[in-house]
């Protein structure tokens, strides 16, 4: 049998290529060679929500990116059954919902995966509904209470990404400045940060 680490590595390069298919496939794989009562098998419950979640982003047809996207609520939902995984399976329920524009439902989710434990995710989550609210003030504290506790350098590039988003959006220049300078600085030590940059194209 694959190694467990070797099997979820592999799954997290090949979502960030965009394979799904691939990445379906490895984890249908090795979910067969589980024994039922293994509590391993909540995690690839996990694991599959946040590729259908993610997998229905590049969709275009409405009718089969919503398919996807109750495929994707149907595994959290499975995975929110073992406790170790129910505040991530919160967070990824909370993150289709938002995904599908219901953003109040999605605001109910991560207001629950927050109450289970406060921290980078959970934050920049929070940030993250209410930017798509206009609550921009609540926004920029959630992302900065994010930036705060990212103790990993790449995912410091996240709530960076939305600080400068956000206010350019509100045309706040000094704060796009100032939190552009340090996603730069990070993104000459980090690939991930370094994505992050590209995609703001300024």
């Amino acid at each position: 049998m694959q190694n467990k680490k070797t099997v979820f590595e592999k799954y997290n390069n090949l979502l960030n290529k965009q394979k799904y298919q691939e990445a379906k496939i490895l984890l249908k794989e090795y979910f067969k060679r589980l024994n039922k009562k293994d509590k391993r098998i909540f995690k690839i419950y996990l694991l599959l929500g946040w590729l259908y979640d993610q997998w229905s982003l590049s969709i275009k047809e409405e009718s089969s990116r919503s398919q996807y996207q109750n495929k994707a609520k149907v595994y959290f939902k499975k995975s929110i059954k073992n406790e170790k995984n129910k505040r991530e399976a919160l967070r990824g329920i909370g993150t289709v919902l938002m995904h599908q524009e219901k953003i109040s439902e999605a605001l109910k989710y991560y207001r629950r995966a927050h109450n289970l434990k406060r921290d980078f995710s959970t934050y920049n989550d929070l940030g993250n509904i209410y930017r798509r609210l206009k609550r921009d003030k609540l926004a920029i504290f959630y992302y900065k209470k994010a930036f705060s506790l990212s103790k990993n350098k790449g995912k410091s590039a996240i709530p960076l990404f939305n600080l400068v988003v956000i206010n350019k959006r509100l045309n706040n220049q000094k704060d796009v400045k100032k939190y552009l300078k340090i996603l730069e600085k990070l993104a000459r030590k980090s690939k991930f940060a370094g994505l992050m940059l590209d995609k703001l194209n300024i």
